[in-house]
């Protein structure tokens, strides 16, 4: 056994443990998993880490999983709505690996520089800040999500 499989495995029995310690519904504790598993064999399809999975790498995931399901039965719902029963597991399997999903790419223009650094000085420097500092936080996995093509 590769040492891939040992640690795909490995992430996917910490991910089980946790489903139970949570009491998630018994759907869920073996659905997820499954789902962990289209995800890591995609990876290792690609010789992709999981550590690098950028939301580009998972609509292509979603989009292989659906022309499988299209396969083995003929017909299928609209990918938007197909890709809901996997969306959940596959945002809750690289929250455990990245911490936090989806991941923010770091500014790409000067002026994406400049806008994140004022409103993060601003956060900062105004008392009472908290709660603006929240709703950027909200912003920009806000924008990050518009960025997914999924």
């Amino acid at each position: 056994m590769s040492t891939s499989r040992l640690f795909d495995d490995l992430l996917i029995e910490k991910r089980h443990t946790h489903l139970k310690a949570e009491e998630y519904s018994p759907w869920v504790q073996h659905w997820y998993p499954l789902c962990a598993r289209h995800l890591l064999d995609y990876c290792n399809s690609k010789t992709l880490a999981i550590e690098s999975v950028r939301s580009p790498h998972m609509a292509q995931c979603l989009r292989r999983q659906h022309r499988l399901f299209r396969r083995r039965h003929g017909e299928s719902p609209p990918f938007r709505r197909w890709r809901h029963r996997y969306t959940g597991a596959l945002h809750m399997l690289l929250r455990l690996v990245h911490g936090a999903w989806p991941i923010v790419d770091p500014p790409s223009t000067a002026l994406e520089v400049f806008h994140r650094d004022l409103v993060h000085d601003y956060a900062t420097t105004t008392p009472g800040s908290e709660t603006f500092a929240v709703c950027v936080r909200r912003h920009e996995l806000s924008a990050a999500r518009t960025r997914c093509t999924f």
